[in-house]
């Protein structure tokens, strides 16, 4: 497996194991048993769990902000409104 499919499966499995478990209930161990990788590689590719935890939240992040529709302002609408608008439709996902 390759550095980049090594990171990109520990991350594929480490947000539902966080997300189950809980950042303390989680292991390393576990993680890398379902992502089918040597305990080294997080270590290699995160240094320790709570980085791995943290590229996790971000990962979630991403996607449920590149599935969110956010709506298009005009430029008089005011920038407390907008940013309203941008939490609540994050939110609401």
């Amino acid at each position: 497996m390759a550095n980049d499919e090594a990171r990109a499966r520990i991350l594929e499995v480490a947000g539902p194991i966080f997300a189950a478990k809980g950042y303390h209930g989680a292991t390393i161990r576990e993680i890398c048993e379902a992502a089918g990788v040597n305990v080294a590689a997080v270590n290699y590719h995160f240094r320790n769990k709570r980085t791995l935890y943290g590229a996790s939240l971000g990962l979630a992040l991403e996607l449920t902000a590149s599935r969110a529709h956010f709506p298009t302002w005009s430029p008089e609408e005011p920038a407390e409104a907008r940013l309203k608008e941008c939490v609540c439709t994050l939110v609401e996902r």
